[in-house]
């Protein structure tokens, strides 16, 4: 394998420095695939081409793309991409993107058969990594100069001019002016604007003018303005930014979705529980809740607004839960929901507005909106009222704001990237454990002239409180932190910044035992994920802590210091660890000190989030505990946990159904059928009684017989015939649904294929 990867690195490294490309590299095969919702595929615009390229091609494309998206772009003009490239200094990549560009051909795929060589002189192949990164150049000019008093926003292809004014006069004359300079861009560019794709919006403050919904005329098209709604990039806009339309969208989407899932399963046969739950929430909800911190504004409506809101898409949820439980339709919704460990959509809704929220102000500065980081005077909200974001941040009850008695004050912001892709990143060793611990013993026994200084670093969390602790070859030096609390931070920073903390004792220091720095620098930390950060940084939360420990690094290495990050498991003995362990609980235990150096007090989004989660548990669980209805479920699930999902574990359908109904109460025996009029009397055959879901499980004497060899299944597994065991002890769950079938009460389960009871061959295993 080793070979084989030199070989291919020779390979890649040689086509790149020598800005050469193989000329199978060049070829490739478009297959041609539908573009969902369109309403005539008998135009050509409804298919998307799709170019199938050699791999190693893909491959050497990667490296100096990065990780993008594709995308393809068939009108392209290479001469002005080369050009553009050259204008944005960017000259050095000319070579080899024109390498990438020229002698291409293409082979189109259809299902009647495969069409000769095309050759494609224009246009930048979909399917590599370089495509979109090629036209955002390309493509740049458009967005930069479109005029004074227009704001552009691109999405690859898809652009967006949006005026300012004091009236739909003036905004109307500024967009005139941005589109002649965009047909001035097209002509230069060989490119062609679709006017039958052309949406224009007013966004009218009613409270200064009224709409007059002015049209757009251009040479040879006229834009009207929308009085309904436009999509762009996923959103359905409107002219009064309420979101009705787009919610609509929404509803219809998750209901198409719903009909394909009930070809997967029903109550007796079909795809299991488990991978119904799962198909719901990787499909459904992302689509039903796409874009919801801009379409739902819990901060800026009513509460009866926000209920109206939720409404439909508790609904779609009710369903969905109906069709994964095979319960009836008529089970409480919070039943289902705590069975299936499906949260309230109104909780989650809330709690996808807080991340999104979060994610916006502890990411990138450029994309942080200028309201969440200054606070507006009250008479320009009064004239335009809070943003959504904005009033996360300033309004009280807020998700943005701080945490009653914390210290940290300032966010986290993160960058895309915090190492460029030609630095070598530090070097780190995770080695197995008994090597790990190994190499440390042989280490600490050298002589000091040849020994490195040697550190040990650890964060620790303990009643709520982070601390991180630096131990220098067995207490010479010892550095405490005070990160925080929970709320704010995390043991993962405390670990990072334990590091940081070590470096700068190192580079900093000028007590004696700084110089035994001279013969390396060897760092130990216990937490991988750490150490797998550094080794390959991203954006985690925390990065401030990172990118702290690179420049560190940095630093350290123009002094001639070489620095060695090295894992060693915790509570092995090694005294040098347990020792800065045992500092770092203190550190956590600490009263806070803002004036101590090395304390940091950053809130990070990844304690937030843990925060935001933790308040949408608690949420639910209040919400749970007040609700009336689901009193069978609430004998047997005291709050709503993850654990409950244990039960359903590996269970196929039609068990997973009966059981279902049986802990819910909603089944078809003769108690329940007469209280929804589906039968006239509630009383069993055998006269004793109503036939409840106890009477037939623990007295009914027509089913002594089947009830004698469940016993003695049961017994089997050590539970008793109760009536709470048989409903929650895993090991009861197909002893009983067979129970039940062989009453033959339940008319739904009689004819049921065998193959949908019991449980899964791989849980049986």
């Amino acid at each position: 394998e080793k070979r084989q990867e030199k070989t291919v690195y020779r390979t890649l490294y040689g086509t790149n420095s020598s800005k050469y490309r193989p000329s199978h590299f060049q070829r490739s095969i478009t297959v041609v695939l539908r573009k969902q919702g369109k309403s005539d595929y008998q135009l050509a615009k409804p298919y998307r081409p799709v170019a199938l390229l050699n791999t190693l091609g893909k491959f050497l494309d990667r490296v100096p793309a990065a990780a993008r998206r594709l995308r393809a772009y068939d009108n392209v003009s290479h001469a002005r991409l080369l050009h553009n490239l050259k204008k944005r200094r960017l000259g050095h990549f000319v070579p080899w993107v024109k390498a990438f560009l020229t002698n291409r051909s293409t082979r189109i795929r259809m299902p009647e058969g495969m069409s000769d060589t095309i050759l494609t002189p224009t246009g930048i192949p979909q399917g590599s990594p370089i495509s979109s990164i090629l036209y955002l150049i390309y493509n740049a000019d458009l967005i930069e100069s479109c005029g004074a008093g227009i704001t552009s926003s691109g999405w690859v292809d898809d652009v967006c001019f949006m005026a300012k004014g004091d009236s739909e006069h003036e905004t109307i004359k500024k967009l005139k002016t941005a589109c002649r300079k965009a047909d001035q861009w097209a002509e230069k560019h060989a490119s062609v604007f679709d006017p039958k794709k052309f949406a224009l919006i007013h966004f009218v403050n009613t409270k200064e003018v009224d709409r007059k919904y002015l049209s757009l005329r251009l040479r040879e098209h006229t834009v009207p303005a929308t009085k309904t709604a436009e999509r762009y990039l996923g959103y359905w806009l409107d002219p009064s930014l309420e979101f009705h339309h787009h919610r609509e969208k929404a509803v219809a989407k998750a209901n198409i979705s719903l009909k394909a899932l009930r070809s997967l399963a029903g109550s007796t046969w079909g795809a299991s529980l488990y991978a119904m739950r799962r198909i719901y929430q990787a499909v459904i909800i992302p689509q039903m809740l796409f874009g919801v911190s801009a379409w739902y504004q819990p901060m800026l409506i009513s509460k009866s607004k926000a209920q109206a809101i939720c409404r439909p898409f508790a609904a779609i949820q009710k369903q969905t839960a109906c069709l994964i439980s095979g319960a009836f339709r008529t089970t409480a919704a919070e039943a289902l929901n705590t069975e299936l460990h499906l949260p309230p959509i109104s909780i989650h809704m809330n709690r996808l507005v807080k991340e999104a929220a979060l994610r916006l102000r502890t990411g990138p500065q450029l994309g942080i909106p200028p309201t969440i980081i200054r606070r507006r005077p009250a008479h320009e909200r009064d004239w335009s009222g809070w943003t959504p974001m904005e009033a996360q941040a300033w309004k009280t009850g807020g998700c943005l704001t701080a945490p009653p008695e914390t210290l940290a004050r300032i966010w986290e912001s993160r960058k895309a990237f915090v190492l460029a892709p030609w630095q070598a990143p530090p070097e780190v060793i995770i080695d197995d454990r008994k090597i790990a611990v190994e190499f440390h013993e042989h280490i600490v026994v050298k002589a000091s002239e040849e020994r490195p200084l040697i550190v040990y670093t650890d964060g620790s969390g303990i009643e709520g409180r982070m601390g991180a602790a630096v131990v220098v070859d067995l207490e010479d030096h010892v550095a405490h932190s005070q990160m925080g609390d929970e709320n704010t931070t995390t043991v993962y920073a405390a670990e990072l910044h334990a590091i940081e903390m070590a470096l700068d004792s190192v580079l900093n220091s000028t007590e004696p035992w700084a110089a035994q720095a001279r013969n390396g620098l060897v760092i130990f930390a216990d937490s991988q994920a750490a150490l797998k950060a550094l080794r390959r940084p991203r954006m985690p939360s925390g990065q401030i802590y990172l990118i702290g420990c690179l420049d560190l690094i940095h630093q350290l290495a123009e002094r001639g210091i070489r620095t060695e990050l090295r894992w060693i498991p915790a509570h092995q003995g090694v005294m040098g660890n347990e020792t800065v362990d045992q500092h770092a609980k203190e550190a956590a235990h600490k009263p806070n000190d803002l004036q101590h150096p090395h304390n940091r007090y950053i809130r990070l989004a990844a304690a937030t989030k843990r925060r935001f989660r933790q308040e949408a548990k608690l949420e639910w669980e209040r919400m749970w505990a007040s609700k009336k209805t689901s009193r069978p479920t609430k004998r047997l699930i005291e709050t709503p946990h993850k654990k409950t999902l244990e039960y359903w574990a590996g269970l196929r359908k039609a068990t997973a159904s009966i059981l279902m109904q049986l802990r819910t109460g909603r089944i078809g025996l003769g108690a329940y059928l007469a209280r929804i009029n589906r039968r006239e009397s509630a009383r069993c055959d055998c006269n004793l009684g109503n036939q409840t879901i106890a009477h037939v499980l623990l007295e009914c004497p027509l089913h002594q017989e089947e009830r004698d060899g469940m016993r003695g299944a049961l017994s089997e597994h050590g539970i008793t015939l109760h009536q709470q065991e048989l409903l929650t002890r895993v090991g009861a769950r197909t002893i009983v649904a067979e129970f039940m079938i062989r009453t033959g009460l339940l008319g739904q389960f009689q004819t049921v294929d065998p193959m949908a009871l019991g449980v899964e061959e791989v849980e049986k295993q």
